[in-house]
C-alpha cells in the first residue's frame, strides 16, 4: 500500500502545541499528555515559589501528590505560582465538602466557576490550560469563591500541585 503524502518527523511538542492552538480556537481544552510531552515540572503545594494569600491549611494526606496539600474555605482566599511554559496543570482533590474555585491565568478569567464537588474523595485530580507562549512568564491565580455546588457540604478548594509542561 502506497502512502499519498510520506510520513513526517517532527520535534516532540511542535505537534502538541499546535493542536493546543487549534483547541484554543474551538474552544477545547485538551490533557498536553495526550500528545507525546513527557517532560513535565511538578511543583508541590508546599514549595517556597507558590505563594498563599487568606487563611490555608495544610492537611497530611498519603493519596495526595506530595503527601500533602492546602486547603481553604474563605472567599477571598487565594494562591499563585509563576511559571514559564505553554501549559499549567493544576492539580486539586474533590469531595462531598469541597467548593467551587476561580481560576485565573495572567490576569483573565480561565474558569468562573470551577466545581471540585464529588460524592467521594478523589485525589490526584487535574485541569489543563494551555496555548500560553511557551517562554514566558505567567502567573496561575486559584481563588476561594466561598460558594458551593447545592450537593456539597462546604466550600473547601484545594491544592495538591501544579505541573508546568
Amino acid at each position: 500500500m502506497s502512502l499519498l503524502f510520506p510520513p513526517r518527523v517532527t520535534k516532540p511538542g511542535r505537534a502538541a502545541a499546535a493542536l493546543a492552538s487549534l483547541a484554543l480556537l474551538l474552544g477545547v481544552m485538551l490533557e498536553p499528555a495526550a500528545f507525546g510531552q513527557e517532560t513535565s515540572t511538578r511543583i508541590e503545594n508546599n514549595d517556597p515559589s507558590v505563594i498563599y494569600r487568606g487563611t490555608w491549611s495544610v492537611v497530611q494526606e498519603s493519596r495526595a501528590s506530595g503527601g500533602s496539600f492546602h486547603q481553604a474555605r474563605s472567599a477571598g482566599a487565594a494562591v499563585t505560582y509563576t511559571f514559564t511554559g505553554p501549559f499549567v496543570t493544576w492539580v486539586f482533590s474533590k469531595g462531598p465538602n469541597r467548593g467551587i474555585a476561580r481560576v485565573i491565568i495572567d490576569g483573565q478569567v480561565r474558569e468562573e466557576n470551577f466545581d471540585l464537588y464529588a460524592p467521594t474523595e478523589q485525589f490526584q485530580q487535574s485541569f489543563t490550560w494551555g496555548g500560553m507562549q511557551g517562554d514566558a512568564s505567567h502567573t496561575i491565580r486559584i481563588e476561594v469563591t466561598g460558594t458551593r455546588n447545592g450537593l456539597s457540604t462546604d466550600t473547601f478548594v484545594d491544592v495538591d500541585a501544579f505541573l508546568v509542561i
